[in-house]
């Protein structure tokens, strides 16, 4: 065991992982910036184009058991509008810092066990051994989850509700 660390070493240490925590967030996130045309269009437009995976599942799905569905047919013709000059650069600054919290998040989980686990005994540890993999997974399952079940199914839902044909949808 290592020496025992005053409050202010402590301090400092955890400060050095939040650091290198943050470091990795805007790696990622630059990355995801330089390649924002493909991350917007291919990604995280996706939901807005009539063959994701999503819509032509429930299509497929619903008519194999002779139900018409208004997944088969889905046109989304509303137009986004950028409404401000700085909207579209702050859209994409604020969609890459998201992403890339999310592609760096088993590094972050990393930074904290190693914050963590020299607190913790030897029988403690081994009892967290695969932490770090498993949160990561669980993470991961619940963004592949929200991207290809609860997205498309709200993207669909918000965009086909309508109190009155009096009201019309003009989503900014």
């Amino acid at each position: 065991m290592s020496k025992e660390m005053s409050f202010l070493d402590h301090l400092e240490e955890l400060r050095w992982h939040l650091i290198r925590s943050f470091i990795a967030i805007f790696i990622v996130a630059i990355f995801v910036f330089i390649f924002q045309g493909f991350v917007f269009d291919m990604v995280l437009f996706a939901h807005l184009k009539p063959d994701f995976p999503t819509y032509t599942f429930f299509c497929k799905a619903f008519s194999s058991i002779g139900i018409d569905s208004s997944f088969c047919n889905i046109k989304f013709n509303q137009t986004l509008q950028a409404l401000n000059p700085t909207q579209q650069i702050m859209t994409a600054i604020w969609a890459s810092l998201i992403l890339g919290f999310v592609f760096a998040f088993p590094y972050i989980l990393w930074e904290i066990w190693r914050f963590i686990a020299p607190g913790l005994n030897k029988n403690e540890q081994k009892r967290s051994k695969g932490f770090i993999f498993w949160a990561s997974i669980l993470f991961f399952l619940g963004i592949l989850f929200s991207y290809f079940v609860i997205i498309p199914m709200s993207v669909y839902f918000f965009y086909n509700y309508q109190i009155s044909d009096v009201i019309v949808n003009n989503f900014k």
